[in-house]
């Protein structure tokens, strides 16, 4: 049966910017599939997939934009 799923996965965290400064950025990433789902157990395992690829280009963002402000930090300091 082909069926329309909707999955979205998000991150949020704080980034020190400096002594007493943080940065807390959110990062949100969703997506809409139509997929052939033979039951249940096939319906989990997409879903669970696909929400475990958007997690981590949320985590990716979060990671680089953490990267960029610690190299902004040394560079103030």
């Amino acid at each position: 049966m082909k069926k329309q799923i909707k999955i979205g996965a998000s991150i949020s965290g704080k980034i020190s910017t400096g002594p007493y400064e943080n940065l807390n950025p959110g990062f949100y990433a969703e997506q809409v599939y139509e997929a052939e789902v033979d039951g249940d157990e096939h319906l989990a395992m997409i879903i669970q997939t696909e929400h475990e690829r958007l997690q981590s280009i949320c985590y990716g963002q979060f990671k680089a934009l953490e990267e960029k402000m610690i190299a902004e930090r040394i560079r103030k300091e």
